[in-house]
């Protein structure tokens, strides 16, 4: 038994014992059935959790070190000096602040191995073309012959070919009496309808309807490795 005045070795001992048996039942027995509940559950780094033995190691030698301090305050003082000599001395408190260090640093080890859920990653090629459409923004395609007006059946077909895009990529040149890019070449859907949502009559100051220079500009648009790639109007 232990002196008055000082650690409480055995029972310190039961307790912190007891409690690194739980911790390492509970993730012994999650690791085991973990494949076949959670199929869907992986860590990043699985080779993070030996790591783990590190708590062991830890529990070993705060209970080696409890004995050790025990020793040095027998030799400090006669045993019914030690309670008012050395005040301080809580035997639970110690307990819970080790338990809460190790275990923190065991949570820290499985952070550290990154638990995920989810399905497994896969690498997937997209095969597609580039597409640059080359769009008129004169004065004329506010022209009522295609209903409402011909800017918006443009828009509507180009909204369309934007939603059937698949892999492919597009871009957009808007002309009049001058051609510019509007949008270079992009996959992201969002941003191209975002977009196709400012195009409109008044985009380009000089008008006219210059196509060369639009079929010029939008073969400007392809990257070198575009070969497959091809301007509309």
């Amino acid at each position: 038994m232990s002196s008055p005045g000082t650690y409480r070795n055995a029972p310190i001992t039961s307790v912190a014992l007891a409690v690194e048996v739980l911790a390492w039942a509970i993730g012994i027995a999650f690791l085991l059935y973990a494949p076949t509940a959670l199929p869907q559950f992986s860590f990043a780094k699985p080779n993070m959790l030996w790591a783990s033995f590190a708590g062991l190691v830890l529990v070993l030698a705060y209970l080696i070190g409890l004995r050790l301090k025990n020793r040095a305050m027998n030799r400090f003082g006669e045993a019914g000096m030690l309670p008012g000599m050395v005040p301080g001395v809580s035997s639970w408190r110690t307990t819970t602040r080790f338990l809460l260090l190790r275990h923190g640093l065991g949570l820290a080890i499985i952070a550290l191995a990154g638990p995920q859920m989810g399905t497994r990653v896969e690498e997937i090629k997209a095969k597609g073309v580039d597409v640059v459409v080359a769009v008129d923004v004169s004065n004329s395609m506010m022209a009522e012959d295609l209903k409402p007006n011909r800017m918006e059946v443009a828009k509507r077909a180009l909204a369309q070919l934007i939603d059937r895009m698949g892999g492919d990529r597009l871009g957009i040149v808007v002309f009049a009496g001058q051609a510019y890019t509007q949008m270079p070449i992009t996959a992201d859907r969002s941003a191209a309808k975002l977009f196709l949502g400012t195009l409109g009559p008044g985009m380009v100051e000089r008008q006219g309807t210059a196509i060369g220079a639009a079929i010029e500009q939008a073969a400007r648009s392809f990257g070198e490795d575009a070969a497959k790639a091809r301007p509309s109007l």
